[in-house]
């Protein structure tokens, strides 16, 4: 089996191509999700705490009630296991188009692992409609900053063009962080890698960029 650990080892070691075709995956892809959902181990995703934002003592909550479906149902997050997940916010989704989203190429300084996308969504929608702000630009201000499977996977939030500032409800972050999660994942060598940016839902003031950094 091909871990994402290796596939940057490998590419350290110059024996795959990162920049890689982009494959796109059906959204929240039930078998990929529920896949995540019933074979993470919940102690291997550690939160790194953001600046503004509360952690996840602060909010009463852990790791492991995100892979619950009592709690994904709860908070209107995406499950195989529940009988409807988020049809109508889908629906939305797609008539709020506010930016041109895109997908990065499989590079180091950018791909990361889809795990940590999947978790810092959840953290993100958990926040309902405290603000999500950015006030700087590249590389951005961070959102969500956690390690998983010994990848760091960083959430920015950037104002488009010359605003000096952009603000989004954190579940609107996280709504926004769907399409990357549903389109952006890399097939070389593992399908787990992921990197990409589309604006929050409904703001296209404020663009969304999961990555990796080094």
């Amino acid at each position: 089996m091909v871990t994402f650990a290796s596939f940057v080892l490998a590419a350290f070691a110059g024996t795959c191509v990162l920049a890689s075709p982009i494959t796109a995956v059906p959204r929240d892809n039930d078998e990929e999700l529920l896949k995540y959902l019933t074979e993470t181990n919940p102690e291997d995703i550690v939160f790194n705490p953001v600046p503004g934002l509360p952690t996840l003592e602060e909010l009463n909550i852990t790791v492991a009630d995100f892979f619950k479906p009592e709690f994904r149902a709860e908070h209107d997050l995406p499950d195989p296991r529940n009988t409807s997940p988020l049809p109508a916010q889908r629906a939305r989704d797609l008539l709020e188009k506010r930016f041109d989203p895109v997908c990065y190429s499989g590079d180091l300084s950018t791909v990361t692992h889809v795990n940590g996308a999947y978790a810092c969504r959840d953290y993100l929608n958990s926040l309902g409609t405290t603000q999500c702000a950015a006030y700087s630009h590249l590389p951005g201000t961070k959102m969500c900053d956690m390690v998983v499977q010994n990848v760091r996977v960083v959430t920015y939030g950037t104002p488009a063009g010359s605003l000096f500032s952009a603000a989004s409800h954190c579940s609107d972050v996280a709504r926004g962080m769907n399409w990357i999660i549903d389109n952006c994942r890399t097939n070389n060598p593992c399908n787990c890698g992921v990197s990409g940016a589309n604006a929050a839902w409904g703001n296209g003031d404020l663009i969304i960029t999961i990555k990796n950094t080094f």
